[in-house]
């Protein structure tokens, strides 16, 4: 049983992946990170099977769901060779960062404290599920990664605006 669901999971792998797993990866850098993901979807499956789906709008917003919810006062941002991201209120806020691999069409998103392969995914060109903010819109002010690869302390995070864009 457990070597048919190992054959399973390789084959769901080759599938998505679109490429045998013996293929090369290339570790992107932050400046390629940010190119590939401003503007554009990541959709892809945790390895515990759950599945996301994120459009990284150019203002450093994450609308889309993150394979537990909507998104809500969600940001983004590239640091230190990696992408990273920050959901929930300034209170609460849990932020997770992941190196990137690019191996062919396909991204393998790696936890950046241990290395250990959080998630496979795709980039989709801009936003072709339409992902909004649902009328709840937030400011992600500061957040996207500077050329010099600064990041804002999350107490410079701005909380979720009022209609017409001015803080709330």
């Amino acid at each position: 049983m457990l070597r048919r669901g190992l054959a399973e999971l390789v084959l769901a792998s080759w599938l998505f992946l679109g490429q045998a797993p013996a293929q090369a990866s290339e570790t992107l850098a932050e400046d390629a990170i940010r190119k590939l993901a401003t503007d554009n979807t990541i959709t892809g499956r945790y390895m515990f099977g759950g599945w996301f789906s994120e459009y990284h709008a150019p203002d450093g917003r994450v609308l889309g769901n993150n394979g537990w919810q909507e998104n809500q006062d969600a940001c983004w941002t590239t640091k230190s060779d990696a992408i990273c991201y920050s959901y929930g209120e300034q209170t609460a806020r849990q932020t997770y960062c992941f190196t990137v691999e690019q191996q062919g069409d396909s991204l393998l998103l790696r936890n950046l404290s241990n290395g250990s392969l959080n998630a496979i995914a795709k980039v989709e060109p801009s936003n072709p599920r339409h992902h909004s903010d649902s009328g709840k819109s937030w400011n992600c002010e500061d957040r996207l990664s500077r050329s010099n690869g600064a990041v804002p302390a999350p107490a410079r995070w701005s909380r979720p605006t009022a209609a017409g864009g001015k803080p709330s």
